[in-house]
């Protein structure tokens, strides 16, 4: 599921997607541009505060491709990858303080030449890996939920639901 970590009215809208396999949880930042005279470059993620207390840890960053760069209303991605191998849950969990670190690129809109340049850390809201994230939403057809509950409730463990 998309979230939005930050204001949907910021210089940089900044979404999230968790992506969960056996060994690595992948925390896909999404990062849209909506200022016409800035080109951002150079965009990694650098990590300030990591916290878990079941074995999560930071495995590396995926940053913006070399070369590469976000223009107006463009998204593109770097990526947090974080190891699970050594956790002692089944479903670990942290919080994630982070900010983007990137290259602003000032141009003018009409001539599209470049104006400076400068580099900026951009602070995001924190990011969690929770439990919830490992659940699979799955939808019921509408007019159906009666028949779906009624099925739970024949389930061997069902009565334990109250």
């Amino acid at each position: 599921m998309v979230r939005p970590i930050n204001d949907s009215t910021a210089e940089y809208v900044v979404s999230t997607i968790k992506h969960f396999y056996d060994q690595l949880v992948i925390v896909q930042y999404g990062i849209k541009n909506t200022l016409d005279d800035q080109i951002l470059s150079s965009v990694t993620l650098k990590v300030e505060n990591f916290n878990t207390e079941s074995g999560l840890s930071v495995k590396g960053i995926i940053p913006l491709a070399e070369g590469d760069s976000i223009r107006v209303a463009e998204q593109k991605f770097v990526y947090l990858v974080l190891d699970r191998t050594q956790s002692q849950v089944e479903y670990p969990t942290a919080k994630i303080k982070a900010n983007l670190t990137m290259t602003i690129t000032e141009i003018d809109v009409d001539t599209e030449d470049e104006v400076g340049s400068y580099e900026e850390d951009y602070d995001l809201n924190e990011v969690s890996v929770a439990i919830r994230d490992y659940i699979k939403a799955d939808l019921i057809p509408t007019g159906q939920f009666k028949d779906f509950w009624e099925t739970i409730g024949k389930h061997e463990r069902g009565s334990e639901v109250t």
